[in-house]
């Protein structure tokens, strides 16, 4: 019994390449084993990645996936010839009525009253004004009254003309003459499932599908009233993986859904006395052909002997492609120049395009000519291994020992991974291969469990799905919008973040901004002026990061209240770490600086020069609150290796220190800094001395007043 289910998209997790997505559904009450199909998935998705978790009380086994056209939705016209000439018959008749009254409305329009010929004799009638304005009553009524009904026959013609469109589109995909639509094509995954009791089983399903990334972006509210802020995170996000997303949980991740890599290869040893191999329960099959004796007896159509099966003694160089490729230099003429055996031929039906899709994110691992040969003549009956190796730009040469003899080996032969995929292989009939398994592509294993395409299907839904990757990779390439950065790997720290909010995102290629989460945390705001450099007086906000999770970079619009002041780049933070933001120049705090230079001779004889500077800085603040201001300066400093020059700090009002850069910054040299709390309408001067001491036969490179 086939019981059909439907599935709704429960939460979206958003990598930087792609999305894993969840679905849920539900099978009813029913028998103990049943085969549940569940249709309507993507057809971006990655089978490879596919995962089904039944509810307490139920397992499951046998999962395939298959390909199939979306049914018309409830309500829609039926697929049939019928309903298709009873459409054409509408819109005939409808743009007949149109016509009809078109031809009445060009008529109504030529209706116009002639112009009373001025004539100076008093014989010329007075102008009937009422009747003239009656018939120009008439008139625009009627025109209105046909502008109306021709308006209502337009929209009811578009409407009949895309339902029979699309009905003979249906129609044309149905009988075969028109290769699918990527948008009608849905995957549906098939598997049998078996209960423990006869309740109601819930069902989840989760894969990755490529063609999603996403990319983050602020919001910091300031309270004008209070020193606290509200930031809040949103994502950009853009997908085009073939099925809208619509009322989802959604997370992101800043890390690669997948990721090759190579496992290590654990070695052991025993350690005891040896033991004899043990017997092997059954019987090795010499020859497969004995297993269709019956069938040649009764039917009498033995099928002839392959070429390569004639030859009793086998080399080495019986060795085929598993595509069905001519062997390389030096292999030699596989199996005497006669085609490769069928058990490795599959069906030359577009194989690239049939292949699974893999995520654009994934490296993988370099490409191996996939090999594969005749087991019971290559491989050895007697002791010995096989182990046949090729290198990049030579050829590695292993040992074949079998009873004393040693021989040459060039290529190794790895099998290829879908050589391992036991349930894609299938015995074709008696009389086409005897006792050799064929390996089906993937477009075939998704044939094979449709219900609406048959096995003709099979090169056009090879180029659907080849369109359809495309369009993901062309996802993959848009450019995020201005300002933002797409996550990327932080010294291989990876977290997630959880949204806040159920969200819907079309598959349109575009991005779309999304609210993630949102907290509020205490904020600081002070002052950094640099006189040295510019009168100008910076505002800078500090607040600690109110996520469980670390700040990425990306665009945050700064708001004082409901006023919009400017956007920055947010720094990436870590958790709980410290944030700062620029808040741009403040005009409500002037500062002045002046400097005073006066040169020395010290000394017998003006043995030195002595260069005192001093410093003098103004400032005002015309804000209506104290304002913490950070007044930073700097000061020359010598190289290790100039021991004529000496700097001495004088006097300085008030005291300063000396200036430590934030974490990720460069220290900077000679640099102080004075913290003051500026009261409004309340002057204060900075002032601070230094002295330079220099041979006086030398002289500063660019002078020696250094302010």
């Amino acid at each position: 019994m086939t019981i059909s289910i439907e599935s709704r998209i429960d939460s979206v997790r958003l990598h930087r390449t792609g999305a894993i997505v969840t679905r849920r559904g539900s099978v009813p009450s029913g028998q103990s084993a049943d085969e549940v199909r569940v249709a309507g998935l993507p057809l971006s998705l990655d089978d490879s990645t596919l995962r089904i978790v039944p509810g307490a009380g139920a397992t499951l086994s046998q999962v395939r996936l298959g390909i199939d056209v979306v049914e018309p939705e409830a309500g829609s016209d039926p697929v049939d010839e019928q309903t298709l000439r009873a459409l054409e018959r509408d819109e005939a008749s409808l743009r007949s009525e149109l016509a009809v009254v078109g031809r009445a409305r060009s008529m109504i329009e030529k209706l116009v009253l002639p112009r009373r010929t001025q004539r100076s004799d008093a014989a010329m009638p007075p102008a009937d004004a009422r009747s003239r304005a009656a018939f120009s009553r008439l008139r625009a009524e009627r025109l209105r009254a046909l502008f109306a009904s021709e308006h209502e026959l337009g929209v009811e013609l578009a409407r009949v003309e895309k339902r029979r469109a699309s009905l003979a589109d249906a129609l044309a995909k149905a009988a075969g003459s028109r290769p699918p639509d990527p948008m009608s094509l849905r995957k549906s995954a098939a598997f049998l499932l078996r209960r423990e009791g006869g309740g109601p089983i819930e069902i989840e399903l989760s894969y990755f599908v490529p063609g999603a990334r996403w990319a983050p972006s602020y919001a910091l509210r300031i309270d004008k009233t209070t020193s606290r802020a509200t930031l809040m995170l949103s994502a950009a996000v853009c997908q085009s993986t073939g099925e809208d997303w619509s009322g989802v949980a959604v997370s992101f991740s800043t890390a690669e859904a997948m990721r090759f890599h190579e496992l290590p290869e654990l070695t052991s040893l025993r350690i005891g006395r040896a033991q004899a191999p043990r017997k092997k329960p059954f019987r090795a099959l010499d020859d497969p052909r004995e297993l269709f004796a019956d069938f040649d007896r009764a039917f009498g159509r033995p099928a002839p002997l392959p070429a390569a099966e004639a030859h009793d003694d086998v080399d080495l160089d019986e060795v085929t492609d598993i595509h069905g490729a001519p062997p390389g230099p030096g292999m030699g003429a596989a199996y005497g120049g006669a085609p490769p055996p069928a058990a490795f031929a599959p069906p030359q039906q577009a194989m690239a395009m049939a292949m699974p899709m893999a995520p654009p994110s994934m490296s993988p691992a370099p490409a191996r000519r996939a090999m594969a040969f005749e087991a019971q003549a290559a491989l050895p009956r007697k002791g010995g291994f096989m182990k046949m190796r090729s290198g990049g730009g030579g050829v590695a040469h292993d040992a074949f020992l079998e009873q004393g003899a040693l021989f040459e080996a060039e290529p190794e032969l790895e099998l290829d991974q879908r050589m391992l995929a036991f349930e894609s292989l299938r015995m074709p009939p008696p009389a086409a291969q005897k006792g050799r398994l064929s390996l089906m592509t993937p477009i075939e294993s998704y044939l094979e469990m449709s219900r609406s395409l048959g096995p003709s299907r099979a090169p056009e839904l090879g180029v659907v799905v080849a369109a359809l990757l495309r369009a993901s990779e062309r996802a993959l390439a848009t450019d995020p919008p201005r300002r933002h950065v797409l996550p990327h790997a932080e010294s291989g720290f990876h977290h997630v973040l959880v949204g806040e909010h159920r969200v819907d995102v079309p598959s349109d290629g575009a991005f779309h901004s999304l609210p993630v989460m949102q907290a509020r945390a205490p904020l600081s705001i002070r002052h950094v002026a640099v006189p040295r450099e510019t009168s100008d007086v910076f505002r800078l906000a500090s607040f600690q990061n109110p996520f469980a999770a670390p700040l990425l970079t990306g665009p945050c619009d700064v708001y004082v209240g409901d006023d919009f002041l400017l956007t920055v780049d947010m720094p990436t933070v870590p958790t709980a770490g410290e944030a700062r933001v620029g808040l741009g120049v403040d005009q409500a705090i002037k500062v002045a600086r002046n400097t005073h230079f006066v040169e020395q001779t010290q000394g017998l004889m003006g043995g030195s020069l002595l260069l005192k500077h001093r410093i003098a800085i103004e400032i005002v603040s015309h804000l209506g609150s104290v304002a913490s201001l950070e007044v930073r300066e700097r000061v020359p400093s010598a190289h290790e290796k100039d021991e004529d020059i000496k700097i001495e700090v004088g006097e300085v009002s008030p005291a300063w220190q000396r200036w430590e850069p934030p974490p990720g910054e460069p220290s900077v040299r000679g640099a102080f800094v004075w913290r003051i709390d500026l009261e409004p309408q309340k002057p204060v001067e900075l002032s601070a001395t230094y002295t330079i001491r220099i041979p006086s036969k030398l002289e500063l490179v660019g002078g020696n007043r250094r302010d």
